[in-house]
């Protein structure tokens, strides 16, 4: 028979379920047994990503964070959460227990109303007061560089431009991209990239339907397309207050998973002062395909060049760039992006 689902294990789903993705996959999967709250990978989910994709481990530490933070705002104490190293069948990596006079998990308005924005922003720099806060942040062996100087942010901007370039000639990746759109009433679903949340030019939303097929993208490459999809990328980029680039290690789970965590904690403290958001990863996602191998031969020199750039531009050793953030003051209300509900993520099982 299975357990009754308490209300404090809805609330931490609700609120890990608000993290970021890439592209809204969604790649987690919650398991409560009557005693526990598990959170482990949905692996249909992340497929696509792959088992040991860092976006995929960025992820989680995201949800790991949201978990821990509205655990925290119960005033429960943080023995109620154990880590895990993902190991087993499904892979786990977070268990909560809570005792039986347990109180209520409040619904945390900053967890709940986290979001990217894919719009305009101001060049303004960011309040002094923001960036303090953002700078007392810390989850080693992840790190964050914060990034104001205008010609370093542009040279960012080159380097994301030619990694745009490199997705947008790549089949498997454009694949990958096309499969997660969703037009009009398919975003109601609550995964993938909702179209209507890109802030798209007029014509832009039939543009991207039209591409979507990989035969009219390659044709239209040969005009040099793809430049033109990677020159929009990179002047969002330069339309900025900051740059935040999280740094750390993907050869490393644990520094991926830090690196979520701290992605997560900075993003939902930006977010909370009225800062707008939006991740950029195909710079860390065309490096890692070059270094794992899974880049066709006519895109690994260049990938090579981009990983060589970037780790001179910020004085990288054998640290690596695993997200970067761009910050700002918005220029119009975000339109949000959905989530999938609770039956799709929360799997109830009889206790052991």
């Amino acid at each position: 028979m299975e357990p009754s689902i308490p209300e404090w294990v809805i609330r931490l789903c609700e609120a890990g379920g608000r993290a970021p993705s890439a592209d809204n996959s969604q790649p987690w999967r919650f398991v409560w047994d009557g005693e526990e709250l598990r959170l482990t990978v949905d692996e249909v989910r992340a497929q696509g990503l792959g088992q040991d994709h860092p976006a995929l481990f960025l992820a989680l530490g995201a949800v790991i964070e949201n978990i821990i933070q509205a655990v925290q705002a119960a005033g429960l104490p943080l023995a109620c959460v154990r880590m895990s190293d993902g190991s087993g069948h499904p892979r786990e990596f977070l268990r909560v227990s809570v005792p039986p006079d347990r109180p209520l998990i409040p619904r945390v308005p900053a967890l709940l109303e986290r979001h990217t924005h894919r719009g305009d922003f101001s060049k303004a720099p960011l309040p002094a007061s923001v960036r303090a806060r953002l700078g007392a942040m810390e989850e080693p062996p992840a790190r964050a560089m914060i990034l104001e100087d205008r010609a370093v942010i542009r040279q960012l901007a080159r380097l994301i431009e030619r990694a745009s370039e490199a997705r947008f000639r790549n089949q498997e990746l454009h694949r990958w991209f096309a499969q997660s759109l969703r037009y009009g009433h398919e975003a109601d679903k609550g995964d993938g990239l909702a179209v209507d949340t890109l802030h798209l030019p007029p014509g832009g939303a039939l543009l991207l339907r039209w591409t979507a097929d990989w035969k009219h993208m390659a044709a239209l490459n040969r005009f040099g397309a793809y430049k033109l999809f990677g020159g929009l990328e990179a002047a969002k980029v330069r339309r900025c207050g900051a740059i935040i680039a999280i740094i750390g290690s993907t050869r490393s789970q644990a520094s991926m998973i830090a690196s979520g965590r701290l992605m997560e904690r900075m993003w939902l403290q930006l977010n909370a002062d009225g800062v707008a958001v939006h991740p950029f990863f195909g710079l860390t996602d065309q490096v890692i395909r070059w270094r794992r191998g899974w880049l066709p031969a006519a895109l690994r020199e260049q990938a090579a060049r981009i990983a060589k750039e970037t780790a001179a531009l910020l004085g990288l050793g054998d640290e690596e760039v695993l997200i970067v953030l761009r910050a700002g003051m918005a220029r119009k209300s975000p339109k949000r992006s959905r989530r999938l509900p609770l039956s799709e993520v929360l799997a109830v099982v009889a206790p052991a």
